[in-house]
């Protein structure tokens, strides 16, 4: 009499943290290969690695208003002065500058003690 036996393996994705890191760096480090002559040929000498991202087409700044893509632009909105990423104002100003803008309100706040 023989025995039998069952084994299954599966993979696991990694947590959604690590694929976002690992996104953000391949991103930050994307090849741009410029097409020429007209037949869809790579331009340049570069050669990107196997696991690189590559991009043949510049994206918009998305600073100024383009309609023709729909995107208004960053003039006038606010911007977190201490945030480092996107949304902070050195990157969302574009270089332009920025106002600092103090306010104090006063409310009611219906507190009770």
């Amino acid at each position: 009499s023989g025995s039998c036996q069952l084994k299954t393996c599966w993979q696991v994705s990694p947590d959604f943290r690590s694929v976002g890191d690992t996104l953000r760096e391949k991103f930050q480090s994307a090849l741009f290969l410029p097409l020429h002559n007209g037949h869809g040929g790579i331009g340049g000498l570069l050669v990107p690695r196997d696991t690189q991202l590559v991009y043949f087409e510049r994206s918009p700044t998305f600073c100024e208003q383009e309609d023709d893509i729909g995107s208004p632009g960053t003039r006038g909105r606010l911007c977190e002065r201490t945030e480092q990423g996107f949304s902070g104002c050195s990157s969302m100003c574009c270089g332009r500058g920025h106002n600092v803008v103090r306010e104090t309100r006063v409310e009611r706040c219906n507190c009770k003690f």
